[in-house]
């Protein structure tokens, strides 16, 4: 293992724990460092988008998404994570559409995931399709 491999191992462990102890200014300061060495690590920026998520800044959750998205479209988590921001956001109908289209991108890839059952069942409940609603509700 390289230099520059350890040095991004040890950062995404204290990223990790930093969210873990709610420390979000550490962990995003640590998810920068990873991506600034390597700017196409997925990975890193889903949970870089997880952490401005869960400081409010939607905007830059949802670009942070779409990045690890660019870098890896099968990365079924970052499918859910851009849903849940475009669910949060819900700034105009588009957004909710997209959460949609992303929430079953997730159960094609990874269907195991169980909260996406939940947010398909809110989804189809905000717009009255009530067979759906029972259909994914099951399933969560």
């Amino acid at each position: 293992m390289s230099a520059l491999q350890k040095t991004i191992r040890k950062n995404k462990e204290k990223a990790l724990e930093s969210l873990r102890n709610n420390n979000l200014a550490a962990a995003k300061s640590a998810y920068k460092k990873i991506l600034k060495a390597v700017p196409r690590d997925a990975e890193a920026w889903f949970m870089l988008g997880t952490v401005e998520g869960r400081l409010k800044n939607l905007e830059a959750a949802e670009r942070c998404m779409r990045q690890a998205l660019d870098v890896n479209a099968m990365l079924a988590e970052a499918w859910l994570g851009l849903g849940q921001v475009l669910e949060l956001r819900q700034s105009v109908d588009e957004d909710l559409d997209e959460a949609l289209k992303c929430y079953l991108k997730v159960v094609e890839l990874k269907p195991q995931l169980g909260d996406v059952y939940e947010s398909l069942g809110r989804i189809y409940l905000s717009r009255e399709e009530f067979g759906e609603v029972i259909r994914y509700y099951q399933a969560a």
